[in-house]
């Protein structure tokens, strides 16, 4: 049993899943080379009695306080917000519940936030992929450029690649309950807007698996789509990006919403208005730079 304990909180959040899913994310966690303070995990509504079994089965194996919070349904910023109010503990970190947590995720990152001062947010690392492949990200320190946010070569957007300094979530009134797609990207954001810096390289910190149904893999497009419009907008009432960098990922939700109106039903019509949008964008963003980028995304192959 492993002694060595890091004053923060993990929160898993769950809404129906099965219990190979979750129980899996709970042990990764309580099975860390370096323990959290605080294990809490959130059930968002569900109507099965999974977190019930996890907790009964599981709960009594972790040598670090674990509690089972649970409230109405009202998505994943909701739930993570709940979780947040019982935080006791210094920094605080993510875990989905289809995820498995690395047995020294913790441990590296606490190290590193044990070195920074109190002007850092937080850390951050890099996640495996289903394939087994590393996500590549760049290795900053100091205040982030936001334009580079989920970008190879970037820095991640999804929270559960960081461990986050819990009273720098708190002042910014953690996560916003009106968005269901970018929601951590907006946070994150929030949190440079306000001077604050983030130090990378510390190396994947969990394995990303998306099961069928996960909204990364919805058949609700159109869902989908909206709920990144609503996204950029906000981005750009707050200037979030640069112009280009905004015109940008205008651009990418149109091409994407396009490709998969051809996939879905083959309308190459409604497709191609979608592309035209696309195409307007992208001239505004700068047509030369990113030419190679708009036909990529469209699925044309260049020699």
């Amino acid at each position: 049993m492993n002694s060595k304990v890091s004053n923060c909180c993990v929160i898993i959040t769950t809404y129906n899943d099965e219990y190979s899913d979750l129980s899996r994310a709970v042990e990764s966690v309580i099975n860390q080379k370096v323990l959290p303070e605080q294990i809490i995990v959130v059930d968002d509504g569900s109507s099965n009695n999974t977190s019930d079994l996890v907790a009964d089965n599981l709960f009594k194996l972790s040598s670090s306080p674990i509690f089972l919070l649970k409230k109405e349904n009202g998505g994943p910023s909701s739930a993570r917000n709940y979780g947040l109010k019982y935080c006791t503990s210094d920094f605080v970190t993510f875990l989905d519940s289809d995820d498995v947590m690395l047995e020294d995720n913790i441990e590296k990152k606490d190290l590193a936030m044990k070195t920074l001062s109190l002007d850092y947010f937080g850390v951050y690392g890099t996640h495996v992929k289903e394939n087994g492949e590393f996500q590549q990200y760049g290795r900053f320190d100091g205040v982030l450029n936001p334009d580079l946010i989920g970008r190879k070569n970037g820095f991640p957007g999804g929270v559960h690649t960081y461990l986050f300094r819990l009273k720098n979530l708190i002042d910014v009134g953690g996560f916003d309950e009106t968005l269901v797609n970018n929601e951590d990207y907006d946070l994150v954001i929030r949190l440079i807007k306000k001077k604050l810096k983030a130090k990378g390289g510390g190396g994947p910190g969990f394995i990303k698996t998306n099961r069928e149904g996960s909204l990364s893999r919805s058949n609700d497009y159109l869902k989908v789509y909206n709920n990144v419009r609503l996204f950029l907008d906000k981005a750009e009432k707050n200037n979030y990006f640069s112009n280009a960098e905004l015109n940008r990922r205008k651009a990418g939700i149109e091409l994407w919403l396009a490709r998969q109106i051809v996939k879905a039903s083959g309308e190459r019509f409604e497709s191609f208005k979608h592309f035209r949008v696309a195409f307007y964008y992208i001239r505004r963003a700068g047509f030369k730079q990113y030419f190679k980028y708009f036909l990529l995304r469209f699925g044309v192959a260049l020699n």
